[in-house]
Parts: C-alpha cells; sequence; structure tokens
C-alpha cells in the first residue's frame, strides 16, 4: 500500500475513533444526568383482585374533606376530583398533588411530592373494599438514593364519611426497611 493511501485510512480511522468517543461521550452525559425512575426490586405489579371497583371507591371520593392528626383539626384540607374524562382521580393534599388512574389490570397513584420527587405506586393485591393499600414502583426526580421519599399509602374506610390515611415515608440515609416514619390523618366529609 502506498504512503498517501496509508495516510488517508490513518486519517479516516482517527476520524471514526473521535467521532465514536465523542458520541459514547453523549450518551454517557445524558444517561448520568436523565431523571430515569429508581426501580424496586420488591414492588412487583401485581393486579388488584378489582381495579374497576377500588378506582370506583376512589371516584367516590369527590369533594372536599377536612384533615385531623393527633385530634386536632388542621387547616390543610384535601381535594379529589375527576379529570380527563373521568381516567383520572385528582388528590390536592395542601399543595401536593397524587393523580389515580387505570393502567390495564392495575390501579396507579402517582404522587408529585413537594419535596420534589415523583413516587410511583400501585395498588397491593392486600387491598379490600375498604383498605386501598398504594406500595412505591419507582421514584423520578430522586436527588439520591438515600433521600426520603413516600413509599406506601394506606386509605381505610371506617365510614362513607371518615378515612383513616396512612403515609409511610422512607427516611433519608436509612438502610431499605429501617425506620419507616408514618404520617397518619382522618379524613372526615360532612
Amino acid at each position: 500500500m502506498n504512503d498517501f493511501r496509508q495516510l488517508q485510512l490513518s486519517r479516516s480511522t482517527t476520524r471514526a475513533t473521535r467521532l465514536g468517543a465523542w458520541l459514547a461521550g453523549i450518551a454517557s452525559t445524558i444517561a448520568l444526568t436523565s431523571s430515569a425512575p429508581v426501580a424496586f426490586a420488591d414492588a412487583p405489579m401485581v393486579p388488584h383482585a378489582d381495579p374497576a371497583a377500588a378506582f370506583a371507591s376512589l371516584r367516590g371520593l369527590k369533594g372536599v374533606w377536612t384533615l385531623s392528626a393527633d385530634g386536632k383539626k388542621l387547616g390543610t384540607k384535601m381535594t379529589y376530583d375527576e379529570a380527563s374524562k373521568g381516567g383520572a382521580v385528582t388528590e390536592l393534599f395542601g399543595r401536593e398533588l397524587s393523580v389515580f388512574s387505570r393502567d390495564g389490570n392495575n390501579l396507579m397513584m402517582t404522587h408529585f411530592c413537594n419535596s420534589g420527587s415523583v413516587p410511583r405506586l400501585v395498588l397491593a393485591p392486600s387491598s379490600t373494599e375498604k383498605r386501598l393499600q398504594f406500595d412505591i414502583v419507582d421514584v423520578a426526580n430522586l436527588p439520591s438514593l438515600t433521600a426520603s421519599h413516600v413509599f406506601r399509602v394506606v386509605y381505610e374506610w371506617v365510614s362513607p364519611k371518615r378515612i383513616e390515611l396512612d403515609i409511610v415515608w422512607h427516611p433519608a440515609n436509612a438502610a431499605a426497611g429501617e425506620g419507616e416514619q408514618h404520617e397518619r390523618y382522618v379524613m372526615t366529609k360532612k
């Protein structure tokens, strides 16, 4: 092979190598800076026996509910409404928004937390007509794997106008399964 042809091959190989390195750099930057959800392996997507009935129960909450904690009435209200032509139920807890929607045989809860994280939870198979439990599937926009986040939400109907709400948090810097924190509320409607 002549020297000129060898130089041309050398230059094109160098350009291809530089282009490949540049593309690999962009791909890794996108992967590192994207806010892909953190998945939780112990949260299987198991369909509830009757997600349609559970969704109907949530649709029935429409209106404004009064909140109390530790026997004291709170100034914060819970407001439920339907959205997307009845395809979603919104829950406004003060300034935090949760959206309930069907996903095939599952009922999902997407919680937009004041902390900026966005946990997605699925209706647990252990849920009953009077007790809906949502367990975490993944969390988007979690600043770190050790940041606190909601991982379970339980609604328990005591009567048609009284529901006990238990929001379970995974505290910051705690090992999995350690030190869960509960926020317990009573929701009432006149």
